[in-house]
């Protein structure tokens, strides 16, 4: 099958933008923090039975400013939610 493609503007301008705590929990950025730069994705690896997946996120923002993890999600109830958090670099 075919990947959707992404609209750049809703990307760019999002109002609901959410923050992954270290603890795994996501919080609402009702701060008004504004973020700059870029943020990578690798391919989602998903297990067998597709009710546990792995993937790769990045957010680099300056030469000296950014950090990558890796996540471990789990699908419960046709929801999928964090489950573990790796920091692999941070800058």
């Amino acid at each position: 099958h075919k990947p959707k493609g992404i609209n750049i503007s809703k990307l760019f301008y999002a109002k609901n933008v959410f923050i992954i705590k270290d603890d795994g929990k996501i919080s609402k950025n009702d701060n008004n923090y504004h973020f700059r730069g870029f943020v990578g994705f690798s391919d989602i690896v998903l297990s067998e039975d597709k009710n546990r997946a792995v993937f790769y996120f990045s957010y680099v923002c300056g030469l000296l400013c950014g950090y990558g993890n890796i996540f471990i999600v789990e699908k419960n109830f046709n929801k999928w939610k964090f489950v573990k958090n790796y920091p692999v670099w941070a800058a």
